[in-house]
């Protein structure tokens, strides 16, 4: 139909035959292959009905707990005053500042004691502490005992002072306390020590502070 010498009427049935066969095409698309799937269960494949797998319960386990053992205050230290005897806190042998802080050492059961004259010097020491440590500290007592001594609503020299750190205490002592020629007793312990015991330490050591 391409050649030059065709007809009109061949070209048309052409034409024709060309736009059959597209209506064709466009009307009847081949149809789409559909796949089918299959669902299947567990129940199926085991052959049972599922069951509830049992999940065991964790069991709680206590803990036990820790309580650090708190300080001793002064009341409880006052109360387990009965274990010193009164014998021996009457019957110190007191020869020099030497025995002084040893004797107190033992009665108050102090880990350092020492003996600072009015200058701030230390004159005798036993325990743990250096000299140097001494000094610094019973610098620090004296200091703070003359502080208490300008509150002027008392009148009255300090006797004592007591400080609380976080694993000890420091305490001061003035010997004699009414006396302006007084020596300052430094203790370190790591409880309270019981009023009576510090009553007993005072009286005795004021008692020989002019002989020793």
């Amino acid at each position: 139909m391409s050649k030059p010498n065709a007809s009109s009427s061949s070209l048309e049935l052409a034409r024709s035959l060309s736009r059959k066969l597209t209506r064709e095409t466009v009307s009847a698309p081949m149809p789409l292959k559909t796949h089918r799937f299959v669902e299947f269960t567990a129940s199926a494949c085991l052959g049972r009905d599922p069951s509830p797998v049992p999940v065991p319960v964790p069991v709680p386990v206590p803990v036990p707990r820790v309580v650090p053992p708190s300080p001793l205050s002064f009341q409880q230290a006052t109360e387990n005053y009965s274990a010193i005897a009164i014998e021996q806190l009457a019957t110190a042998t007191l020869n020099d500042w030497d025995s002084v802080c040893e004797w107190c050492l033992r009665v108050a059961g102090a880990k350092t004691v020492f003996v600072m004259d009015s200058q701030g010097f230390v004159i005798s020491k036993e325990g743990s502490w250096s000299y140097d440590d001494a000094e610094a500290m019973g610098t620090q007592l004296m200091v703070a005992l003359e502080r208490f001594d300008q509150m002027d609503s008392f009148h009255k020299w300090a006797q004592s002072v007591s400080v609380r750190f976080r694993s000890f205490w420091l305490m001061g002592l003035r010997v004699p306390p009414d006396s302006k020629d007084h020596f300052t007793l430094g203790m370190l312990t790591t409880d309270p020590v019981a009023y009576q015991v510090l009553q007993a330490i005072s009286d005795q050591v004021s008692t020989r502070a002019k002989e020793l």
